[in-house]
């Protein structure tokens, strides 16, 4: 019959036997010392708690770091496109001020134009007064008889000189 270690488990020749009277050993100085295996699986544990926390805080500062960079690069974003956006509105304002001076141009042009042409009509409407006024001067002669005196004769006289002068004032014989 084959011996039986303290598991009850039969005891093998060579190195399984040597394992299991390591095992024995370690077996019976836990039982022995169990102040030191409660110090030591508290050590152990301890050490699971302590890596454990330092890497929750390592990714808790990972996650934070890129949190941080995310919002950084969503800031950069954000003004680039603020800052299309005001160039666009400049350039679309400097169109429309641009517009709008042109036609305040034109639109002070057309008043400076129709200025003159009124200006011109005007020099033209005075000088054919003036012109029409010499011609008739020296078209009409009053008789010598109306000069002192304002019969129906002399207006009648005035009257015929007025209407062939206006005849031939209008068709340039003077």
């Amino acid at each position: 019959m084959q011996a039986l270690d303290s598991r009850g488990a039969p005891r093998h020749a060579g190195r399984e036997q040597a394992a299991s009277t390591d095992w024995d050993e370690l077996h019976s100085a836990r039982r022995e010392r169990p102040f030191m295996t409660v110090l030591i699986v508290v050590v152990i544990a301890g050490s699971f708690g302590l890596a454990s926390q330092a890497y929750m805080e390592w990714r808790a500062r990972v996650v934070m770091e890129q949190v941080d960079r995310r919002a950084q690069e969503t800031f950069r974003a954000t003004q680039l496109q603020a800052q299309q956006i005001q160039r666009e509105v400049q350039m679309r304002e400097a169109k429309w001020q641009t517009q709008r001076d042109q036609e305040e141009a034109q639109r002070v042009q057309a008043i400076q134009e129709r200025q003159h042409a009124e200006d011109a009509a005007k020099r033209a409407a005075v000088e054919e007064t003036r012109r029409r006024e010499q011609a008739w001067a020296k078209f009409y002669h009053k008789p010598a008889a109306c000069n002192d005196a304002a019969t129906m004769a002399c207006a009648n006289s005035y009257i015929r000189a007025k209407r062939i002068f206006e005849e031939k004032f209008a068709h340039g014989e003077l």
